[in-house]
């Protein structure tokens, strides 16, 4: 898949990524991938995304949109080691993990969404149950696969990342399953760092799963 640089607005802030230049299908969808996507600021609320002539969002996520992000979820599932989960989960299921999210607090999940079709999500979660991790958020994202590459993954942490700015917290962490090249850039793109590698220590269909561990300081207790 080539690449071309795009300049994003967010916030004000002029940005460059790279932005697919080709389409790819996925699984999950039949449709081809989006073209590039430019993010301007809304006034306050979330961010939007200008594709052509359609638009695009960064927002919380609504109870409307579980569905959808089940169905995303269920892709990586089926066809990958990036959740550990190894059956497919249902909409009842994900209904106490959608509850520990708020639109306050440190735990948030954002979607970015094109009118009524999530693209994909991010997430800052309970590290543990214990309250000796209380300033600890875990992070994740899953984007529908043909989202991929379009600058969604990055609109969302840009997204997320401001929401915590100002919440008591202080470090995030994220666990990637190897090998996920794009995840790991994504990651030190916005300023995790790694500390290191839990090596072959969970199976899924019979394959050995390695993880990498980064985190970052966040929040105004950073």
């Amino acid at each position: 898949m080539s690449l071309r640089r795009e300049t994003l607005l967010y916030k004000g802030m002029a940005l460059t990524v790279a932005m697919a230049a080709t389409a790819v299908a996925g699984p999950v969808v039949a449709e081809a991938q989006p073209a590039g996507l430019s993010w301007q600021p809304c006034n306050g609320g979330p961010a939007q995304v200008e594709k052509g002539s359609r638009m695009a969002t960064v927002r919380p996520a609504r109870r409307s949109d579980l569905a959808r992000l089940v169905a995303i979820y269920n892709h990586y599932v089926e066809h990958s080691v990036a959740t550990f989960d190894t059956d497919i989960v249902s909409v009842e299921s994900r209904t106490a993990w959608f509850d520990t999210f708020s639109d306050t607090g440190p735990h948030r999940l954002v979607v970015a969404c094109e009118g009524d079709r999530v693209l994909g999500c991010a997430s800052s979660s309970p590290y543990r149950a214990h309250p000796a991790f209380a300033e600890t958020v875990e992070f994740g994202i899953y984007l529908d696969p043909r989202s991929r590459g379009a600058g969604v993954g990055s609109a969302l942490y840009r997204v997320l990342l401001e929401q915590l700015s100002s919440e008591e917290v202080r470090l995030a962490v994220a666990g990637i399953a190897l090998p996920n090249d794009a995840s790991v850039a994504l990651h030190r793109k916005f300023g995790f760092t790694d500390v290191g590698v839990f090596k072959e220590y969970a199976t899924k269909r019979g394959v050995y799963i390695s993880s990498l561990w980064l985190q970052r300081r966040i929040g105004p207790l950073a």
